[in-house]
């Protein structure tokens, strides 16, 4: 299913507004060489259109590590790590579109340690319009959130050892 550039544009701003992208905070866009470069255009795009000031960071590559190589496969291992200056900068960012996947990377959890906000999207744009969230969808999660945040466990047994009364 093709995708013009004006709908990957209009998700994108979609996805910035429920992220609560305001005018004035400051976006970083977070790229290396793997980033599908139709997400970096509407993204960067739409984050402009926001009135947010916007900039881009680009990684180089890392080397390959362990027996298999290639994209994904060192899940913990990014273009990020051992950039210090680089994580600060994020850390200082309001809003971080990562389109590199700083997914479970120790720098991914000080950045949000920081409070920046993190969006992280590395499928191809046609995937990501079949994905698109929508209001109700965050309402529902955040409704959950509250839920799971103010459950209690009656007691705690070999099956639920995590338990606290």
């Amino acid at each position: 299913m093709p995708i013009s550039d004006e709908y990957r544009i209009s998700m994108w701003r979609e996805v910035l507004e429920l992220s609560r992208v305001k005018a004035g905070e400051n976006v970083v866009v977070l790229t290396s060489e793997a980033t599908n470069p139709q997400n970096l255009e509407a993204a960067y795009r739409a984050a402009l259109q926001t009135k947010a000031h916007v900039f881009r960071l680009d990684l180089p590559p890392t080397a390959p590590q362990g027996p298999v190589a290639g994209d994904r496969t060192n899940v913990q291992t990014t273009p990020l790590t051992g950039q210090r200056l680089a994580t600060e900068v994020l850390k200082q960012a309001d809003f971080v579109i990562d389109l590199m996947g700083l997914l479970h990377s120790p720098e991914q959890t000080d950045i949000l340690a920081a409070k920046t906000r993190m969006l992280m999207a590395i499928e191809p744009p046609e995937m990501l319009a079949r994905m698109m969230p929508t209001q109700n969808d965050k309402n529902r999660v955040m409704a959950a959130d509250a839920k799971l945040r103010n459950a209690k466990c009656p007691t705690s047994t070999p099956m639920r050892p995590n338990c606290i009364n």
